[in-house]
């Protein structure tokens, strides 16, 4: 790994790895870890645009309450489907409730399409 390239205000370190010429960055917020990212350009005035970038957006969600990474929608509705079986285990879901709104494949299936839907109309 090449030393980082630091922006002045340690906001976020710029680096590359051994062996690549594509900048990487990696910051920290606090409760929530250290984030790395490709910024996908060898360009460094372009890396140092995109991690700016980058940064505020995950500093912003994270003053929102939000986590600072993104979360897929696969992601989401899996731990969707997985807190539904859960409280059906707990019984503070009836059974059938679990298997009707909670069934695994059948979620999944209803999820899937409507996120292809969401594609296709531009709202991924």
């Amino acid at each position: 790994m090449r030393p980082p390239g630091n922006v002045p205000d340690e906001r976020f370190q710029l680096f590359q790895r051994k062996g690549s010429a594509k900048w990487q960055m990696r910051f920290s917020i606090r409760g929530q870890g250290q984030l790395k990212r490709s910024l996908d350009t060898d360009d460094l005035r372009e890396a140092q645009r995109r991690a700016e970038a980058i940064w505020y957006e995950a500093t912003y969600r994270a003053q929102q309450g939000l986590t600072a990474r993104a979360h897929t929608f696969e992601s989401v509705a899996e731990e969707y489907i997985a807190q539904i079986l859960r409280e059906v285990e707990r019984g503070e879901r009836r059974a059938d409730q679990g298997k009707s709104e909670g069934d695994p494949a059948v979620l999944r299936g209803v999820l899937r399409a409507e996120a292809r839907g969401c594609r296709q109309r531009g709202r991924s």
